[in-house]
């Protein structure tokens, strides 16, 4: 029998084959527009194609050192951005209005972008208790500011796998599970300050090839 560790590897290789998929579809459309001074920057190590870096660290570059001491992945891991944020084109980057419907549903509502552009949620300051289920029918998301609120489970973050940047701070967060941020591989930027963490469970924040975090 397949014990449920295989099962569970078999699903992440899935999920991140998926996710490949959907953005190699884009590539092509981040590598026709022109981004003055940055590059962008694509490599074995890091899983995410999202990332435009400087200029100014293609210039640092040495091919005899290792991962550690490349001078170019230093700097890019320490400098780059994903291009939607450099970029001069508008309806990149979308917004993804959050409201409540009954008493406990959420409705999203999308503003300023096409259907080819990603999204950013900023639900700030409004009592949310957790993660809304909603957010995982949105495989765009690539930005969440959920600061300032009551949240204390954060388990459905976990479906939204091409995540760059997530800010939780100033929430009830007591516990983190080391498999909520395990196939958040894209996670570049994440904000957990002022919460109550009390425990987190071994591998939580251990090394995964390709992320960034």
């Amino acid at each position: 029998m397949v014990d449920f560790g295989t099962i569970l590897i078999m699903v992440e290789i899935f999920l991140v084959f998926c996710v490949q998929m959907f953005t190699a579809s884009h590539l092509k459309e981040v590598d026709k527009e022109t981004h003055p001074g940055y590059f962008h920057w694509r490599t074995d190590a890091v899983v995410s194609n999202f990332l435009m870096c400087p200029d100014a660290c293609a210039h640092t570059i040495t091919f005899r050192r290792s991962f550690a001491g490349n001078n170019v992945v230093t700097c890019c891991v320490a400098n780059a951005q994903p291009f939607w944020i450099i970029s001069k084109s508008k309806n990149l980057l979308g917004v993804l209005h959050l409201k409540t419907a009954g008493k406990y549903g959420f409705v999203m509502e999308a503003t300023g972008a096409d259907v080819m552009s990603y999204y950013k949620i900023d639900f700030k300051q409004e009592n949310l208790k957790e993660i809304p289920d909603i957010l995982c029918k949105n495989k765009k998301i690539v930005e969440i500011d959920f600061s300032e609120n009551q949240i204390e489970n954060i388990a459905n973050i976990e479906c939204l796998h091409i995540l760059d940047t997530l800010n939780l701070s100033f929430n009830r967060i007591s516990k983190l599970k080391n498999t909520t941020f395990r196939v958040l591989k894209y996670l570049r930027l994440l904000d957990l300050s002022y919460n109550k963490i009390q425990f987190i469970e071994p591998n939580t924040f251990s090394y995964r090839p390709g992320s960034l975090m």
